[in-house]
């Protein structure tokens, strides 16, 4: 049993203002023999212990929102790193996509060089045979089956110094003095490979020279000591022979800049022979006299 001041103070503490339901209390006997402390209805306290029961549902029932807004909350989350995840991959597939999209073009465009130049070949060989008495020249077939060899092996190197027109007009006849000449001339022509320095920035480059003493001695021209007032230095220099893969490093030894001329001086030959012009067999030319000149392709 309990008194009736105290249940009002259970409603007041436990019960939001919603939630107070208005209570019909039944009083037992006779309220004078109480002393003041009516008695209430058990029922009453069977309602009060439910409607607690219902408030710590509440409570719970708020925490379990609170709860699944957080989850939610996590869930979104979760969805947009997915969405970010799904992006960079679509990203890293476009970039393979392009990178491999180079590559076969990158290797597109060396095949259509390959078959250039075997077309070249072809022509030249056409046309050579053509010219060549019964097109047997032993040079002809010399550099016909050095080409071959080397679109063969697909290594046609940058820089190769293949004589085209001095081997290829070396399959005149016997004894034509242009064809004499430029066989004897071919190896004394020469690539020099240059690094050069212009200002604050470095430049590959090639010059076509010729081998004017036996010791490793080398002239060209296409030089000179600045551009436009921008100073030019040479890095490095090597020399590629005709048929020899090898390159030699060299130095500038002189420079004649009334003639544009450069002079190399080879380090180290390694023993290896080498033919060269001789300056002192010179004839003067006239006008009118037949003149022909040895070059080489470029890269």
């Amino acid at each position: 049993m309990t008194p009736r001041s105290k249940i009002d103070d259970l409603i007041a503490a436990r019960l939001p203002d919603d939630l107070r339901p208005t209570p019909v209390l039944r009083w037992a006997g006779d309220e004078t023999e109480c002393d003041d402390s009516p008695i209430v209805d058990e029922r009453l306290l069977a309602d009060l212990e439910w409607l607690e029961r219902r408030q710590n549902d509440q409570e719970s029932r708020a925490r379990l929102e609170e709860s699944l807004n957080r989850c939610a909350a996590a869930w979104n989350e979760l969805v947009a790193q997915h969405q970010q995840l799904v992006e960079y991959r679509e990203q890293l597939l476009a970039w393979r996509q392009h990178a491999g999209d180079s590559l076969a073009q990158r290797q597109q465009r060396l095949d259509q060089q390959k078959a250039a130049i075997r077309e070249v070949a072809r022509r030249l060989e056409a046309v050579w045979r053509a010219v060549a008495p019964g097109g047997e020249a032993p040079a002809l077939e010399r550099l016909l089956g050095e080409i071959r060899q080397r679109i063969a092996d697909g290594c046609y190197p940058p820089g190769e110094v293949v004589l085209w027109i001095a081997d290829g007009l070396a399959a005149y006849a016997a004894g034509d003095p242009v064809g004499k000449h430029l066989e004897q001339k071919a190896p004394t022509v020469v690539v020099l490979k240059l690094v050069l320095k212009v200002g604050e920035y470095e430049n590959a480059a090639e010059r076509v020279a010729t081998v004017v003493d036996p010791a490793g001695v080398i002239m060209t021209t296409g030089l000179g000591s600045s551009r436009g007032g921008t100073k030019v230095a040479i890095e490095s220099a090597r020399v590629v022979f005709p048929g020899d893969e090898k390159e030699y490093d060299a130095v500038l030894g002189a420079f004649d800049s009334r003639l544009g001329l450069s002079f190399f001086r080879i380090k180290d030959l390694g023993g290896k022979k080498i033919a060269s012009v001789n300056l002192d067999d010179v004839v003067e030319p006239k006008v009118g006299d037949e003149l022909f000149g040895v070059s080489r392709l470029e890269e």
